[in-house]
């Protein structure tokens, strides 16, 4: 498995919620952390194994959570979790 790597840019003058745009590896005024290699899916369908879903080499991507911080609501590292996903997953 290939792991590519992780762009990351930094600048915490300006503190806003905002939109990625097109060009997010050549601005600087946001933190990106960008995760570029496939996953195993967790849950499989038949309807996946019908249409061979999972062989598609750029849909292999579990969950991505954007946690941004607004005002006083200050929040360092975080992860959602789906608790009737994580309880199906778990049995």
């Amino acid at each position: 498995m290939k792991k590519y790597k992780i762009h990351i840019n930094v600048l915490w003058v300006n503190k806003a919620i905002g939109a990625i745009a097109y060009d997010q590896l050549r601005r600087i005024d946001i933190l990106l952390c960008h995760m570029v290699y496939l996953q195993q899916l967790m849950v499989k369908i038949k309807t996946i194994e019908l249409v061979e879903y999972d062989k598609s080499p750029g849909i292999r991507q579990n969950a991505m959570v954007a946690v941004m911080r607004y005002l006083s609501y200050d929040i360092e590292d975080a992860l959602v979790l789906n608790k009737t996903s994580v309880k199906t997953f778990s049995e």
